[in-house]
């Protein structure tokens, strides 16, 4: 994958949402941005893992809290070749989107 966009989208509520993996011999440097566009506050888990769904070893991110109507950075995460990040909000209100840097290992 190219540098840009990797992923964007609303989000699945209490559901792992995988943006995609980083290719084999690249390292992704990846900011995730998002908003809320519903009428209660969000809690956002954010997952770096070789596998598509989350797991508690993999958490780098617990709870995010994006208010009600809200949005923006929520951080920058390095990724090496087979690693993905997921994504969990707890509401079915929350878009996000993945930018990220690929270059060589």
């Amino acid at each position: 994958m190219p540098s840009g966009v990797v992923f964007q989208g609303l989000l699945i509520a209490d559901t792992d949402n995988d943006t995609g993996a980083t290719t084999t011999g690249k390292v992704r440097t990846c900011t995730i941005d998002a908003c809320n566009d519903g009428a209660s506050d969000a809690i956002i888990k954010v997952y770096i893992s070789t596998s598509p769904s989350g797991a508690r070893a993999k958490l780098v991110e617990p709870n995010y809290l994006m208010p009600a109507n809200g949005g923006g950075y929520i951080r920058t995460f390095i990724t090496g070749p087979g690693e993905r990040i997921i994504i969990r909000p707890n509401t079915a209100d929350v878009i996000a989107r993945v930018s990220c840097f690929e270059e060589d290992q």
